[in-house]
């Protein structure tokens, strides 16, 4: 991965890591989670 999309990738992933919390927090135990990062779902 090159050095730009890595960050890139770190972004993202702390972003969703904190949506996911979010929701957990909040009572959420289902929910449907898009991304247009292919790799980062599939790693979820």
């Amino acid at each position: 991965m090159p050095i730009g999309m890595t960050d890139i990738f770190q972004t993202e992933a702390k972003v969703v890591l904190k949506g996911l919390r979010l929701a957990w927090n909040k009572g959420f135990r289902q929910g449907e989670l898009g991304s247009d990062n292919a790799l980062l779902i599939e790693i979820l």
